[in-house]
């Protein structure tokens, strides 16, 4: 029997997230556009595992 293999999309998305906020609000108040995008980089992708980690958890209870 194989084991199922787990997937932590939940713990790189708690990362992401606030780690992508901050660069952001780092970039409007230094008005630095370049800290601006690549928290955006950071922050999306984040969510987006958010979400996914929370469909596949849903998905089996």
């Amino acid at each position: 029997m194989a084991k199922e293999a787990r997937k932590p999309f939940g713990y790189v998305a708690v990362t992401l997230i606030p780690t992508g906020i901050g660069f952001v609000m780092g970039g409007l108040l230094s008005d630095q556009p370049a800290f601006i995008y690549s928290g955006l980089g950071m922050a999306i992708p984040g969510v987006l595992l958010a979400a996914t980690h929370f469909w596949t958890t849903r998905g089996r209870v």
